[in-house]
């Protein structure tokens, strides 16, 4: 029952089922045809042009009363609304900058305690936990992220000798290799 629903609603929707049916589901897809033609770009365009002379006539009919002039409305509103696509487009690439400029913010302080664990302390914790473990399993190593008393942290056991390719990870966010191929890593807010 729910598939002939189904095919009479999708019947309507398509402008296929007769204007007496009297299913609800023929129903809903005949209502919903006809919002759908109400919005078409053929429709939406016939609304902008009714707007812009509805806008022209209130403009004309401002002017003659006395309560604008022509020269402050018409010709600079028109000219700025000219470039609403670039201004758009730039605020898009300079939100994208943004992002990618703080996404790829590099630690501010990386240092090694006497305990042997290295301590960064950065803007994001846990972004930066989660692209170093992302990174080090990439290359092989065996990396367990964890939270502790609002640290975020790293336990990782190192190939030895190390790999150019994890040297190259760690060398990328400033992290000295340990010499017994323990990597501890605390990361916090600064």
């Amino acid at each position: 029952m729910a598939d002939d629903d189904d095919d009479t609603w999708v019947d309507a929707v398509a402008g296929r089922t007769p204007a007496d049916s009297r299913t609800p589901a023929a129903r809903e897809g005949m209502k919903l045809r006809e919002a759908l033609l109400r919005t078409s770009p053929a429709a939406r365009a016939e609304s902008t042009a009714q707007s812009d002379q509805r806008e022209a006539e209130l403009i004309a009919r401002a002017e003659r009363e006395g309560l604008i002039e022509t020269a402050r409305v018409s010709a600079p509103r028109r000219s700025l609304l000219r470039f609403a696509p670039a201004w758009a487009a730039a605020a898009v690439v300079m939100l994208a900058v943004g992002i990618i400029f703080v996404a790829h913010t590099p630690p501010l302080v990386v240092e090694r305690g006497d305990d042997g664990i290295v301590r960064i302390e950065t803007r994001e914790p846990i972004a930066l936990k989660r692209e170093l473990i992302r990174e080090l399993k990439a290359v092989g190593v065996n990396a367990i992220g964890y939270e502790r008393f609002g640290i975020e942290g790293i336990d990782a056991d190192l190939p030895q000798p190390l790999t150019d390719e994890v040297r190259a990870v760690l060398d990328r966010h400033g992290i000295e290799a340990p010499a017994d191929g323990v990597l501890r890593i605390e990361i916090v807010r600064p």
